[in-house]
């Protein structure tokens, strides 16, 4: 049997009409047919879609109807006559062109006496705010691109914002405003980078938000708003930073640092801890000597490790060292701890390492060495917890590579294969304005062997 289109729509018509629509609360509310659902009803594409979408929307359950923002005239009988259900003199209002959008929506939300009738606690200012925002700027300046009410809240079938199927539920935030902020092609024109999610998503942000669903974890709006979404400026990431972790913020403003940062012009918590990809803070982030190191080569790439030795002489072990950190919060059974290190060279099979570790794990010290051969290259890796037994999450790992040729090896490539619950490590934070050996430095180097002693005590 061959369904037809017009078929199904006037199915989801009947549908809508067939069944009271149901609130947030749970409560049945009946709808009145319209003109609107019955002629949209009966057509395809998104003019369908709009009607099955509207079943759900807030506004609808808030018992208001299409000509709350289209005008026209609803009444029934029109259905077969879009002309005059549509006329102009009747208060139609077609689609708003997107430079009008934010007004078109601030007619009921900017409006107190308006909202009140259905939340007395709805705020009123958004476009208020949105004015003051990149997106409203430019907006206002005659730029249909940047986002507006609709990119981020819907159109039909806008859900409440604490409905898990809104756009701008707390954990569908990040992946909402990567639908521009990914976009090479739309942010090419703005200078605006298109890596925010991906450093988004390896933060200790993304895991509490999105993998432990804690809805106080931070996402894109928290730090830059929304309606008056704005990078914030240098001198007020600590205010930022600070709205969750006060403690460390009133830390820091009693420390010295305060005034030396300020002296710099640096936003302060991000020197550190970064902007979007915020990590995992163990001691490891200022101990001086957690920076990777090569004895011979060249270090392409230290996140994850990458390093390439033109020629490995014979005789003349090198060594290679680096760290990595056990995501928190992740189970001993997650397949997302699987960890390789791969060792290639010129004339010769690739070496590939097991480094898996898992949490429980003990590590005998020295651990039992992982070693590969491959013509006359030999490779041995041994991997230290740093934080002592058994490895946890959250532990630092110190992986250290030996190798070693009987004849000269061309081309010999290291590279970290690990994944995605393995966070690689740079070095200090701290050697971003110190020096090795000041006296900063070597006061951080006593404070990481406290707390490595503590760790492993």
């Amino acid at each position: 049997m061959t369904v037809h289109h017009r078929s199904i729509s006037w199915f989801v018509w009947l549908l809508l009409l067939s069944f009271p629509f149901t609130a947030g609360t749970g409560l049945a509310q009946t709808r009145e047919a319209s003109s609107c659902i019955a002629c949209h009803g009966q057509l395809d594409g998104e003019m369908v879609e709009a009607v099955a979408a509207w079943a759900y929307d807030v506004h609808q359950e808030a018992g208001l109807g299409c000509v709350g923002c289209h005008g026209g005239d609803p009444s029934p009988d029109l259905a077969d006559d879009p002309g005059a259900a549509m006329d102009p003199g009747a208060g139609f209002r077609p689609v708003p062109d997107r430079l009008e959008v934010a007004r078109f929506c601030a007619r009921c939300h900017s409006d107190a006496d308006f909202m009140k009738r259905f939340d007395p606690q709805a705020r009123v200012d958004q476009l208020a705010e949105y004015r003051t925002s990149v997106h409203g700027i430019r907006n206002e300046a005659g730029d249909p691109t940047p986002a507006t009410c609709t990119d981020c809240h819907g159109t039909h079938g806008i859900r409440p914002v604490s409905s898990p199927e809104s756009p701008v539920y707390a954990a569908n935030v990040p992946t909402t405003c990567a639908e521009c902020h990914s976009d090479a092609e739309m942010m090419e024109p703005y200078g605006v980078p298109t890596t925010q999610l991906a450093a988004y998503m390896k933060s200790m942000h993304a895991a509490a938000l999105l993998e432990r669903g804690d809805l106080a974890a931070p996402a894109c709006n928290d730090c830059h708003g929304n309606h008056g979404a704005t990078p914030p400026g240098v001198q007020s990431v600590a205010n930022v930073c600070g709205q969750c972790h006060g403690r460390e913020a009133t830390l820091f403003r009693a420390s010295p640092k305060e005034e030396i940062f300020e002296a710099m012009e640096v936003a302060e918590c991000t020197v550190c801890h970064d902007h979007h990809e915020i990590v995992h803070p163990t001691p490891e982030l200022f101990h001086s000597g957690s920076a990777p190191f090569l004895g011979v080569g060249e270090i392409v790439d230290p996140s994850p490790f990458l390093a390439e030795i033109d020629l490995l002489e014979p005789d003349t072990p090198v060594m290679a060292s680096w760290r990595v950190v056990i995501r928190p919060h992740t189970e001993a059974e997650d397949p997302g701890l699987e960890h390789r290190v791969e060792i290639e060279g010129a004339g010769i099979d690739p070496i590939v390492l097991d480094a898996t570790v898992r949490p429980g794990d003990r590590l005998v010290e020295p651990d039992v060495p992982r070693v590969g051969t491959s013509g006359p290259l030999q490779a041995t890796l041994g991997i230290e917890g740093l934080a002592g037994n058994p490895v946890a999450a959250g532990d630092a790992l110190l992986l250290q590579l030996d190798l070693a040729a009987g004849d000269p090896v061309e081309n010999v490539t290291i590279r970290d294969l690990l994944a995605d619950r393995l966070q690689p490590f740079e070095g200090s934070a701290c050697l971003t304005c110190h020096s090795e050996g000041d006296a900063c430095d070597l006061a951080t180097e006593r404070m990481y062997a406290a707390l490595r002693d503590l760790d492993r005590e």
